[in-house]
């Protein structure tokens, strides 16, 4: 018996409604196989791909519960489409794992490398106090951070079987890609007793190909086993039906065939067609239970964007606009921003928020707890596409206000003012965005997640206005982190944009920064050489000038790799 308990079991896992679990008997299968792999000491992956609704996250879900009472430690963690922290789903799952458990219990499960981790999470502390955070962003290598968190996984697996449970990884960035490859390698070799499930949608416009490279290099690994999920059989819509909607087994094999054609057998579209139907008129004169086969055709949805129109068109005007502002709020935003976002009253705001949960838009659970949470993503965005762009962009514009305004300054508010900001920025926030996008970026370089880094800085870039030498400097710091990143053609690109610039110090600077981009990954150093060249036309010469002699060094080193070594 292990000497701590195992953090409890992840709420958003448990969900709230959950509607019924049919089929997935092929896929429910192959995970028990995995699992009986893990307890016997193996490492396994699983990724669960398929179209949006495809029941991804439920599948993974009810794997993830008959572990965990089979004694398994179970953690969540999420991407999101919106910035989020670095390397945000294992951070989540750090975070679950470490405060979770009571105080110094996991000091002999964390690593001599246990510091990085202070990198994600000040919980470290909770079980090592004695640890001094590393100084700065650590040089441009991860490894040692890497490391740490294989190596806690590792250990937590000799006392407990561990099940990290990855959401929507197809909006990753790269540095949680990383991430997964060094864990799913590293704890290949050796006794781990860890399950990776991996969800992500496999269709435009949200498949990956970064992600699509990712898996097809882990696939060649033991243990990395693909499920992807097709929609579910009429055989199986009708035991659905049968389950969640009380029908009788024959009427519910009689309506199966027309459900199946309209939604493709997709989980997530058929439970909302079906919740449509059955709270409408559509039952009277059917029967017991029965549900005339009228009630099709007509009325069956484009997609399930037509059938949450019809739900919102339902509200009236007020608790609609409510709803809206949830949705641009985003999932666990809390309740007390949404009221003082939507300028009403609590009551009112309250109102509103039990009005959508009885139309199936919100959680209701989650709201018990003070926070927003839709039923699915899908539930969300369809909400979010309805909206006019200019009424977005005030949205966007009035929930950055508030969330301004609560003063706060930890990382995770930082990140969702850059957000909202940055999508209200036609109204004249590009500079308030620029700032947070600045500071996030910052952020992400002390997580060394530079190409996270790297991308906030070009888009505060982008978005800032003022003087040339503050855009200019965004851009440096975009080239930079890609350098730092291995991602050496992006940091040409943004170097080269900087070398047409008006002053000359600029444009050296670039001309170094460029030469510094093409010589790491061996690339001919003639363009590079031209550019420094012109470069230093433009300076006087200066010898005691640290920037002229690092030109000219830079200037030598590209002229060898042009083959001239004599002149180099």
């Amino acid at each position: 018996m292990a000497a701590w308990d195992a953090p409890p079991y992840p709420i958003r896992a448990a969900g709230a409604t959950i509607p019924a679990f049919v089929g997935r008997a092929a896929e429910t299968s192959a995970a028990e196989d995995a699992w009986a792999s893990v307890r016997a000491g193996g490492r396994q992956v699983i990724f669960i791909g398929g179209e949006p609704g495809a029941g991804k996250s439920r599948l993974a879900a009810e794997i993830a519960s008959a572990v965990y009472g089979q004694g398994a430690v179970v953690l969540l963690g999420t991407c999101s489409p919106e910035p989020g922290v670095p390397y945000q789903p294992f951070a989540e799952c750090l975070e679950q794992l470490l405060g979770g458990t009571r105080s110094g219990a996991l000091a002999g499960c964390l690593p001599d490398s246990a510091a990085e981790l202070l990198r994600l999470t000040p919980l470290v502390w909770r079980h090592r106090p004695e640890l001094v955070a590393p100084a700065g962003d650590g040089g441009d290598y991860r490894r040692e951070l890497f490391d740490a968190i294989a190596a806690l996984l590792l250990a937590v697996g000799e006392e407990r079987p561990v099940v990290c449970v990855l959401e929507d990884l197809h909006w990753a960035g790269q540095p949680t890609l990383q991430l997964l490859d060094h864990v799913a390698q590293r704890s290949a070799r050796t006794a781990s007793r860890l399950l990776v499930l991996c969800t992500h949608r496999t269709t435009a416009p949200d498949r990956s190909d970064d992600l699509t490279f990712a898996i097809a290099d882990l696939y060649r690994l033991d243990g990395v086993r693909r499920l992807d999920l097709a929609g579910l059989s009429v055989e199986e819509v009708a035991q659905y039906l049968v389950a969640e909607g009380r029908l009788s087994a024959r009427r519910a094999r009689e309506y199966a065939t027309v459900l199946r054609d309209q939604t493709g057998g997709n989980p997530f579209f058929l439970r909302e067609l079906w919740r449509d139907l059955a709270g409408s008129d559509v039952f009277t004169g059917a029967g017991a239970g029965g549900l005339p086969t009228r009630a099709f055709g007509a009325r069956a949805p484009v997609s399930v964007r037509d059938t949450l129109q019809r739900r919102l068109s339902r509200l009236a005007p007020g608790e609609r606009a409510v709803v809206e502002t949830a949705a641009v709020l985003g999932d666990g935003g809390e309740v007390r921003v949404l009221i003082k976002a939507c300028a009403a009253d609590a009551a009112t705001v309250l109102a509103a928020l039990d009005a959508a949960v009885r139309f199936g838009l919100l959680d209701g659970a989650e709201l018990g707890r003070g926070r927003i949470a839709f039923p699915h993503t899908l539930t969300r965005q369809a909400v979010l596409d309805l909206i006019d762009p200019s009424r977005l962009a005030g949205l966007h514009a009035r929930v950055g206000e508030v969330l301004q305004a609560s003063g706060s300054g930890s990382q995770a508010v930082i990140r969702q003012l850059a957000h909202h900001f940055a999508r209200a920025a036609a109204l004249g926030y590009g500079d308030t965005a620029a700032g947070y996008l600045r500071l996030a970026a910052r952020e992400a370089e002390r997580s060394l997640a530079f190409e996270d880094a790297a991308a906030w800085y070009a888009q505060a870039a982008d978005l800032a206005g003022g003087s040339d030498p503050n855009r200019e400097e965004l851009w440096f710091d975009a080239a930079d982190a890609y350098v730092r990143a291995g991602e050496f053609a992006s940091a040409r690109t943004h170097y080269l944009r900087l070398t047409d610039s008006r002053d000359p110090r600029v444009r050296l600077r670039a001309a170094i920064g460029y030469e510094n981009a093409a010589w790491r990954p061996g690339l001919p150093g003639t363009q590079a050489r031209a550019l420094l060249a012109h470069a230093l036309e433009g300076v006087p010469e200066d010898l005691d000038d640290p920037r002229y002699v690092w030109a000219l060094a830079s200037l030598g080193r590209a002229t060898s790799f042009t083959g001239d070594a004599e002149r180099s």
